[in-house]
């Protein structure tokens, strides 16, 4: 169980669930804070497409096609 736990908890700990989580938390925030944090979380999202482990986890699935 406890190594269940651990596993789990990793996995919450990467870049897009931590991201997730924020706009989660900022959906009860005034409409100008999450129109902010929309065109952050945005920009964020473009510059995620180009960063290591989202590439990497692209060209693994690729080579399983």
């Amino acid at each position: 169980m406890d190594q269940a736990v651990a596993m789990a908890a990793e996995r919450l700990d990467s870049a897009a669930v931590v991201t997730n989580r924020r706009m989660l938390r900022l959906s009860e925030e005034p409409l100008d804070a999450f129109r902010a944090y929309m065109a952050q979380f945005a920009v964020q999202q473009a510059l995620r497409l180009y960063s290591e482990d989202v590439i990497g986890k692209v060209t693994r699935f690729s080579r399983r096609l």
